[in-house]
């Protein structure tokens, strides 16, 4: 059942925040477009600028790293790329040899290794290639240069063993994963960063891992940021914690059960966690950030930020921020909350503006999950205008805010260096192992190491540290965004794309857009292309629809359940009802259900096989818009439902959601299939005559009711027997 706890009073930030939560994309554009919109002389000189900046960048080719030449060569428009990636993601989770060698031998069997051949690639990609091609080992002493390799080429005659291609596998993740991962552990890290801040960089270190899973875990993670922080200001010697390396950490690693269904017991542990943490970073004079995470925990993790900046300990440090995801369209309301929030407590924070990096996870999430419409915008221009808007608004706000730019996009950066002007008192930001040579070419323009421009804008590189086994998640979404064909980091190192296919003006390409959304991308109700319409379900994370579903769930709860037999459209009370319990609470009674007779069930019987022709000779097309109705009717009474299901079954909230749901989706797809199954189907038989298929009613049919799936099943049992023309005795 919903807690009891009540919410915090809404204010109208925060109002304004939940309204574009799921807004209309449309809708949600028009403000950004007008407060990104820059005169056309800006407009521009930052085209100017940004192809500039993938010319200089295009340069520093020479200086690309053999991983990044790999990725670049299978990118994951390509079939081998896909291989790659699910070799990738799969071998780190493969706890066996024999397992492994299954798999690799399934995926390197079906793509064309052999196109990536060429006397163009670097000896590295073409070595990788082999090994690939033939599963010979990558870096054998035999390989040693071009010559060997193709030597080797003509020797070769069959494929070797998935056995040995699997260590090589292995062994380029582990290359890979150094690209991507500044160091097994902070003090490993710090050291390989010392060249790197010589020239001009900053850091900000983030412990690998994904969410815990269990508390042992999150002690784990609590234990490793600890240790980080110390380590980390060990290291600090500047009086401003902007000018030190700082961290950023998840709150979802800090609490296994970090989600909005649990915030009464989030909010009594996670905000004392986040607090000692910052206390801790605050001592060792550095920078604290709460790494944005899911859309579903943006709402938790502000009530949680603002519990913590508006600690009386904190005050006069401006060094504990906040990560905005800029493909949310709440983004650009949350800076005005943020900022209100400082200027209450006369202080300073850190906001890092980011574009996000979990959009398949979000679209796929809603589509599941049945809600009205998407958390995030369906293209990307749309998320480069929301940045661009949400930017320009950080500019306005910099006594109280101190931004920070994620961002890998040559266009990006010019509209940023732009809309700044003279003013430097923010910084860019970049992923460890992406994009470096763009930033290369920045820091040594407009941040040189021996400039007597001080105020210049800093450039802090975000460096996970962590172990191998801890590589996956953050490896497989690094390998996602470096591999995607429209990514920028990918599009910036291919010299045969054209300049101008790479560096535009989003607002004026969203503009030109007849449809904003994305017309691939329909609307989470409609992903069946109209052959039937997915359930609609309850967005557990926004607080308006969980305030409705506890108002209804309360008022079901007053109701007296009973259930009796109905036979023929009559309710049979024999007073013969026996008290059904609450499986939470085993002396609660939920309500009282009446056992037929033998009597009774003869009735229904005879009554089901009178009632069989009629119901068999209607038109499909009727039968169909019965379930449709009753589809519509569980929808409407939902809340009803899954009240029923939380106290007489036992069952949590969301499995409550996903049952009823499950009920309307037999009624929407047998309807649906019906129309396909049920018309008759000629087919030759063996002497040439034509007979006819079709599936008729069979009589009278017995459906039971599953223990765990009260609802769900059982409707799909008697939908399914009714549409196709049977009674059916429930």
């Amino acid at each position: 059942m919903l807690t009891n706890e009540s919410f915090p009073p809404s204010n109208p930030l925060r109002d304004t925040i939940t309204n574009a939560y799921r807004m209309d994309e449309t809708e949600c554009l028009v403000p950004l477009i007008t407060t990104a919109a820059l005169p056309e002389s800006s407009r521009v000189h930052i085209e100017h600028v940004a192809k500039q900046l993938v010319l200089k960048t295009r340069e520093y080719k020479s200086k690309q790293g053999k991983i990044d030449s790999l990725l670049h060569q299978y990118n994951l428009s390509t079939d081998e790329g896909i291989a790659l990636m699910c070799l990738a993601e799969a071998l780190l989770r493969i706890p066996d040899k024999t397992t492994m060698d299954k798999f690799i031998s399934d995926k390197i069997s079906t793509v064309e290794w052999k196109n990536h051949i060429s006397s163009d690639n670097s000896f590295f990609i073409n070595a990788t290639t082999w090994s690939l091609l033939l599963t010979g080992k990558v870096f054998s002493p035999a390989l040693n240069n071009q010559k060997n390799l193709m030597s080797s080429l003509k020797r070769a005659s069959s494929r070797l063993g998935a056995s040995v291609i699997r260590p090589v596998i292995l062994q380029m993740m582990k290359a890979i994963g150094k690209q991507f991962v500044m160091g097994e552990t902070m003090q490993s890290a710090l050291s390989r960063a010392e060249p790197l801040e010589k020239m001009g960089y900053y850091f900000s270190y983030d412990m690998l891992g994904e969410a815990a899973r269990t508390e042992e875990d999150a002690k784990k993670y609590y234990g490793s940021y600890v240790n980080a922080i110390n380590v980390i200001g060990a290291s600090a010697k500047a009086k401003n914690p902007i000018k030190n390396p700082g961290i950023s950490i998840k709150l979802s690693a800090l609490y296994p059960r970090y989600e909005y269904t649990e915030r009464e017991q989030v909010m009594k542990t996670l905000p004392a966690l986040l607090l000692s943490l910052a206390q801790l970073a605050k001592k060792n004079n550095i920078t604290l950030a709460v790494d944005a995470e899911e859309a579903d925990r943006l709402d938790l993790s502000m009530d949680i930020f603002e519990q913590v900046y508006s600690d009386d300990s904190l005050r006069g440090w401006g060094g504990l921020g906040f990560v905005l995801q800029a493909y949310q369209k709440r983004a650009f309301y949350v800076i005005d909350w943020l900022a209100d929030l400082a200027k209450q407590y006369d202080d300073r924070m850190t906001v890092r503006l980011v574009k996000g990096a979990y959009w398949d996870a979000e679209i796929k999430t809603s589509q599941v999950n049945g809600f009205p419409n998407y958390p995030v915008f369906t293209r990307k221009d749309s998320t480069d205008v929301s940045y661009l808007a949400c930017a320009k608004k950080l500019l306005t706000l910099t006594d109280v805010i101190y931004p920070q730019f994620g961002t890998h996009n040559a266009y990006s950066v010019a509209a940023i260096l732009e809309m700044a002007g003279h003013h430097t008192n923010f910084e860019f930001q970049c992923l460890h192992g992406m994009g470096r040579p763009l930033y290369d070419h920045l820091i040594e323009t407009i941040v040189p190491r021996n400039s007597k421009n001080k105020s210049a804008p800093h450039v802090r590189i975000y460096a996970p540290v962590g172990t191998h086994k801890d590589l996956l998640g953050y490896l497989v979404r690094r390998l996602l965004e470096n591999g995607a064909n429209t990514s920028f980091v990918n599009q910036l190192s291919d010299e045969t794309i054209p300049l101008d296919k790479i560096v535009h003006d989003p607002i004026e390409r969203i503009k030109s857009k007849p449809s904003k959304p994305h017309p691939k991308i329909p609307l989470p109700k409609n992903i069946y292309d109209g052959k039937w319409e997915n359930s609609t379900g309850i967005d557990l994370s926004d607080r308006r629809y969980v305030m409705l579903l506890k108002k209804h769930m309360q008022a079901a709860l007053k109701d007296k359940w009973s259930a009796s037999s109905i036979i023929n459209g009559k309710i049979i009370n024999n007073k013969n009802a026996d008290p059904i319990f609450a499986p939470s609470n085993l002396n609660e009674i939920v309500g009282y259900a009446e056992n037929a007779t033998d009597k009774e069930v003869e009735e229904a019987l005879q009554v089901a096989v009178l009632a069989q022709p009629a119901w068999g000779n209607r038109q499909v097309e009727e039968r169909c818009a019965i379930l449709l109705r009753a589809a519509q009717l569980f929808q409407q009474n939902m809340p009803y439902l899954i009240t029923m299901l939380s106290r007489e079954a036992g069952r949590c909230i969301l499995d409550c959601i996903a049952e009823v749901r499950e009920a309307i989706d037999y009624c929407r797809y047998y309807s649906y299939r019906a129309h396909i199954d049920l018309k008759p189907i000629e087919l030759p038989g063996p002497t040439g005559e034509m007979n006819i298929l079709s599936l008729h009613p069979r009589g009278v049919v017995a459906c039971i009711s599953p223990w765990n799936f009260p609802l769900a099943i059982f409707t799909g049992q008697i939908v399914a027997s009714l549409l196709t023309g049977n009674a059916v005795i429930a």
